[in-house]
């Protein structure tokens, strides 16, 4: 009887749990940018990177959340295998961000820098193109609700031209200091190809090519008549939800990266619930 009586209570705290985890306070989140940049005659790696520098929890889940993500980038530097680092996780303190920007920046520069000059050697020129890496993280958008950091990565790896990598858009709930991912109902990418046409047209407009929707799908490289969304998450900003195809992901390396921004008042009808609450839709 006593057991019944106390599952009985629990059950009925369970929805007043609910809604206090679901009703945090947004903490807020104090950033600083820490760089670094070397050289060798055979490379340059540079890395600037934005972190969370404060002890709440929010802010370590964040910091935390990051630097894995960014170790699994600059632990690949977009040329070795999966399953290969080039070099073990930094694990000393983290010193507002500047220490593993340091170990990370030498240790990919001693990769890159041995890599290149065997390219050198075996191609027996007299010239030297020094290979390149250039990493940055960066807070992109802050509201008290959430926080939107994005990353970049240029490389230059010998060949015609570099390329361009990194982990995007990458959109924290301020209440928990969780990575938001549940930004589009499931399927809607269906119901959004009008927009997605929409703004993939006033990406190749703003570039000074004007486009009819079937010149369009000319265009593109696609499998189907569906116009799939960017493989990354969209980026939440004060005008809309940006899109950032990465190259090669729909177009020529020409086009560059085919990006567009979507307002909240046309994207609305497409969000998840959970979406709506983080980004307070009307009031941003």
């Amino acid at each position: 009887m006593f057991l019944k009586t106390m599952r009985y209570k629990f059950l009925l705290l369970l929805p007043l749990l609910f809604a206090v985890s679901c009703n945090r306070v947004p903490a807020p989140v104090g950033c600083a940018l820490s760089g670094h940049e070397d050289h060798t005659d055979y490379a340059t790696v540079a890395i600037n990177a934005e972190f969370p520098i404060g002890g709440s929890p929010v802010e370590a889940a964040i910091r935390d959340t990051l630097l894995s993500r960014m170790y699994g980038q600059w632990s690949h530097v977009g040329i070795s295998d999966a399953s290969d680092s080039i070099m073990p996780r930094y694990s000393g303190d983290f010193g507002g961000g500047k220490e593993p920007v340091i170990y990370y920046t030498r240790s990919i520069l001693g990769y890159l820098s041995a890599l290149s000059a065997e390219d050198h050697a075996a191609s027996g020129r007299a010239d030297i193109v020094p290979w390149e890496y250039r990493s940055h993280l960066n807070v992109a958008f802050d509201t008290d609700n959430f926080i939107v950091f994005h990353d970049e990565c240029y490389f230059y790896m010998g060949g015609a031209h570099g390329g361009v990598a990194g982990n995007g858009y990458m959109t924290f709930d301020k209440r928990t200091g969780a990575l938001f991912t549940d930004f589009l109902k499931p399927g809607a990418v269906q119901d959004l190809q009008p927009l997605i046409i929409e703004g993939i047209q006033s990406y190749y407009a703003s570039c000074g090519e004007p486009l009819g929707e079937q010149e369009l799908r000319d265009r593109l490289f696609l499998d189907g008549d569906l116009i799939p969304l960017p493989s990354d998450l969209p980026g939440p900003a004060a005008d809309g939800l940006h899109f950032v195809y990465q190259q090669y992901e729909i177009a020529c390396y020409a086009d560059g990266m085919v990006s567009f921004t979507i307002p909240y008042d046309r994207i609305d009808p497409y969000l998840t619930p959970a979406a709506k609450q983080l980004l307070g839709i009307g009031r941003l």
